[in-house]
Order: structure tokens, then C-alpha cells, then sequence
């Protein structure tokens, strides 16, 4: 018989997230575990009825409570004004489905169904997957994430055939109250079986426009305590990297989703007779350079063993700029755009090539130094006004002290996922040490965006300017109130309440 779920608590006074450029007070921090040893499926409803109790406590002390990963948020979507519970390594469980978990009906293959607790991050499941020859179909640019921490604000990479890490999903379990667990599925496509259910001790609900609401969640519907990823078998990302003109032909290039357009060179990949296909796509420039852009690209191909892995810890296309951009500070006080030249001239060079699984592409990730960050996301027929209003941006405010990227990612159906532009969704990412000059940019260009007409969402997990009615407007009014309407089939109005935040409060994501 297992033990009881374990449960520290700790007031720290403040909060801080990952890239340090939150730092908010809270009341009580907990960290939960799972009980050890944990046997079976049916031992996680200890750590179901421990979270339980938490949510009890908040409700009868009227305190707000959120559920936190890896703390990679750099809005506030993470931290509230009341109590967080950390489920980063604690509750990190993972298990493959068998036949008799799985419905009748379920079209998919059955070996590729993966559960995963709320706190196992991206990097383990990828070690864990890559055991039994799988792979994430996703990801966002690091893996220091959790799974459900990454898939509540839309974390997505450049996987623009598939789409964004919460596309994967297939099921969500969620614990909504003090005394109840819903598995939320979508009616059109059954995953589980009853068996299974009960294992898990929660109630089914198969609802499809309740699903899409789920997916992407902000933190404010419960505690999601696991998911249920389709994955694929393990295969190959042979990555290049190469400097290029920042001219119309790249432009065309952006707009078709199509680098043979700047006559980028064929990859090694195919020297061994492997049929690739395009997976990632992923251009970044340097705002306060006209004339040059570093255009990254991945082909699909099948695994195999007779490959070189990457070197680990180098700046590959896996971790994410934003986790190096703290070595700016190591160039001193010279002009922001000399020092920008210095970093990519060690960090990204003219070109560059490896191969390597999805998790050894997507590597882990240690920042250096304080960063911050927006993304918005856009209709790709925008992106030569978009690029013009960064450069006009650049020229009243600047000069940024980052790297601007843009990516593009099959749009998706969930009900406020910021990727919502169809059939392809192009994001910019904005990435900057985390100054008061990089905020004045920020507020330029979201201002000149706004000024030019052109429509465009925010990555709810970055630095934003959103307010209920910039949400409404952006979403649509209509959007938002479905988004609530699903909500509510699960929560109470005093669970809404428990599971909201000021960031909920400012997006207008509580009632």
C-alpha cells in the first residue's frame, strides 16, 4: 500500500519566475509529491485527495490558489496573491497507455498514448519517450517546461504542418472542486476506457466545445493535474542554420512557409537517400540591422542510429535565444548594436548543421541574467507591415536591445489559443535583456501595430499589454464569452474565484 501523498509548505514572502523578471509576494508556497512507492494508477488519487484539501483550504479561507510548473511564464500567468502549489518533479508521473485503457472507438494507433502528470517537464518525458521509440509531436524552443504548465498558455514552436505542444493533446484531467475530478474528452473522438477512468477515480465528460475551451486555460480552470498526449514514433530533426540577405526574396520566402525561395542549400540529411520534409521554419533578425537575417530550418526524417547527437549546452536551435540573451551583459557598455553584432557572431554563425532527435534538438536550458520578452501572433500576409512597424518602432524608441524571431505554426482550435490565425499562424517573438528600454519598445510597437490596423494576438505566457477589453477585441467578444460558458460547466462561481488571479483579473478571464 502506498503512502499518503507528501505535502511541504513554506511562506516565502516573494515569487520569483524563472527568467527573474517577475518577482511578486504570495502567501503560501506548497510543494506536493507523490506518495512513494507509487505502485499503480490508483495510488495518483492520493495525490488527487491532497490537492483536494488545498483547494478546500483556499475556499474556506477565501484565498485565490494556482497550480505552478517550471516558472517559465514571463507575464503573471503563473503567480497569483494567494497560494501556489509547485508541481514541478513532485508529481511527475508518466505512463504508457495499454489496449484495455483505451476506447473501442479510438481510431488512433494504440501504442502512441502517453499520460503525463501535471509537473513532468519536457525534457523527461522526451528521455522517457525516447525509450520506447517515441517523440512529442511539439514543442515550444525549450523544454525546461512542464507539460501542463507549457500547454495553459500555448507554447508552441515552428511545427508548422502539426501545430502547437496542447495540439497533442487528446485528454485532459482536471480536479475541479474539493470533491470532484472531470476527465474531459471530446465526444467525437472517445480515448479511454471505463476501466481506465476508474482507475483514476473522475468523472467523464466527453464535450467537444468544452475541450477546446480546456486545452489553452491560463491557469483559471482547475487544477489540471494530468494530459494525455498522442506522440508519434521517434524520429530525426536534421537542423540548418544559415545567414541570408534580409530582402524581398526572404519576404517571399516568409509569406509562402517556403526557403527554397532563398535558395538555401539541400541539408545533409538527405545525403544517405532519407525522403525529409520540411518540419520547423524559423527566421530572426536583429532589429537595428536592415540587412541581415539567420534563417533556421528542420527536416522530418525517419530515426535511425548512425548520427552524431548534438554537443549539449551549445546555441543550437532548441534552446531558445531568450535563455542566452544574457550574455549581452558580458560585452560591456559599447553601443547596443556592436554588441549585438559580438554575441551573434559567437552565438549564431554564418552556418551551421546537426542532427539529432526532437529531444536532443530541444535541449535543456539554463538562462544567464535577467530577460523579458513578448510574442504576438499574426496572419502571415501581414509580415512585410509587421517587419516595417518593427524598424519604425526601432527608430523612435531604440535602439532593442535583443533579437526579433519569427516563426509560423499550423493555427489551432483551441477556444483562446493565441496561434488562431488560419491555416498558418506566424508569430513574432521579441527577446531582450530585461530593462526599462526593452519595456518602452514593447509599448512603441504595440501602439504603432495597433495604429496600422494590424490584427495580431498575444502569447498568453509573455509580456503583454492586455486588458478585458484588448482581450475581447482580440479574441472576439463572442470567443471569450464561450470560453466562459465551458468554463462554468466545470467550476462553480466560488471555484472561478478560488482559480482566479490579478493576471486573470487584467486579461479579463474572470467573470
Amino acid at each position: 500500500m502506498a503512502k499518503a501523498a507528501k505535502v511541504d509548505s513554506h511562506q516565502p514572502g516573494t515569487w520569483k519566475n524563472y527568467h527573474q523578471n517577475v518577482i511578486e509576494p504570495v502567501d503560501t508556497v506548497y510543494d506536493i509529491y507523490n506518495p512513494l512507492p507509487l505502485q499503480s494508477l490508483d495510488d495518483l488519487q492520493l495525490t488527487i485527495k491532497a490537492i483536494q484539501k488545498l483547494i478546500q483550504d483556499a475556499l474556506t479561507k477565501k484565498k485565490r490558489l494556482r497550480a505552478v510548473g517550471g516558472k517559465w511564464s514571463l507575464s503573471h500567468a503563473a503567480v497569483t496573491d494567494g497560494n501556489l502549489i509547485q508541481t514541478n518533479g513532485g508529481i511527475a508521473a508518466s505512463y504508457f497507455l495499454k489496449d484495455d485503457d483505451i476506447h473501442v472507438a479510438y481510431g488512433g494507433p494504440h501504442g502512441q498514448l502517453v499520460y503525463a502528470q501535471a509537473g513532468v517537464s519536457v525534457l523527461e518525458l522526451n528521455r522517457r519517450l525516447k525509450l520506447n521509440n517515441l517523440a512529442l509531436k511539439a514543442a515550444g524552443a525549450s523544454n525546461g517546461q512542464t507539460i501542463a504548465g507549457a500547454t495553459a498558455t500555448g507554447t508552441h514552436g515552428a511545427a508548422f504542418a502539426f501545430g502547437a505542444l496542447h495540439d497533442a493533446i487528446v485528454a485532459i484531467q482536471i480536479i475541479n472542486s474539493p470533491t470532484s475530478v472531470v476527465w474531459i474528452e471530446k465526444k467525437t473522438k472517445p480515448v479511454v476506457s471505463q476501466a481506465f477512468l476508474a482507475k483514476m477515480g473522475s468523472t467523464l465528460i466527453q464535450d467537444d466545445d468544452l475541450f477546446r475551451a480546456a486545452l489553452v486555460h491560463v491557469g483559471s480552470m482547475g487544477f489540471v493535474h494530468a494530459v494525455v498526449l498522442e506522440t508519434e514514433p521517434l524520429y530525426l530533426l536534421t537542423t540548418q542554420r544559415t545567414k541570408v540577405p534580409l530582402n524581398a526574396a526572404l519576404l517571399t520566402a516568409m509569406s509562402t512557409f517556403d526557403p527554397m525561395e532563398i535558395n538555401i542549400a539541400t541539408t545533409k540529411a538527405f545525403d544517405n537517400g532519407d525522403v525529409g520534409r520540411l518540419y520547423h521554419f524559423e527566421v530572426v533578425i536583429n532589429p537595428n540591422d536592415a540587412k541581415t537575417a539567420w534563417v533556421t530550418v528542420m527536416y522530418k526524417t525517419p530515426y535511425r542510429t548512425d548520427y552524431k547527437p548534438p554537443v549539449q549546452g551549445g546555441m543550437g536551435p532548441g534552446p531558445d535565444l531568450l535563455s542566452t540573451i544574457g550574455h549581452l551583459q558580458d560585452y560591456g557598455s559599447a553601443a547596443i548594436n556592436t554588441i549585438l553584432k559580438l554575441f551573434a557572431s559567437k552565438f549564431y554563425p554564418d552556418t551551421w548543421e546537426v542532427t539529432g532527435t526532437f529531444g536532443e534538438i530541444f535541449s535543456a536550458t539554463d538562462p544567464k541574467g535577467e530577460g523579458t520578452s513578448t510574442e504576438i501572433a499574426f496572419d502571415p500576409a501581414d509580415i512585410a507591415k509587421v517587419i516595417d512597424t518593427l524598424k519604425k518602432a526601432n527608430t523612435a524608441v531604440g535602439p532593442f536591445p535583443g533579437f526579433a524571431g519569427f516563426r509560423f505554426v499550423k493555427s489551432s482550435s483551441a477556444t483562446i489559443a493565441f496561434t488562431r490565425f488560419a491555416p498558418i499562424t506566424c508569430t513574432l517573438e521579441l527577446q531582450a535583456t530585461n530593462n526599462q528600454t526593452a519595456q518602452n519598445f514593447f509599448d512603441k510597437l504595440w501602439e504603432m501595430l495597433d495604429k496600422a490596423g494590424i490584427t495580431y494576438t498575444f502569447h498568453w505566457g509573455q509580456v503583454n499589454n492586455l486588458t478585458p477589453a484588448k482581450t475581447a477585441q482580440k479574441y472576439t467578444a463572442a470567443t471569450l464569452a464561450n470560453w466562459k460558458t465551458q468554463r462554468a460547466k466545470i467550476l462553480s462561481p466560488e471555484m472561478i474565484a478560488v482559480f482566479s488571479s490579478p493576471y486573470s483579473d487584467q486579461c479579463g478571464l474572470t467573470p
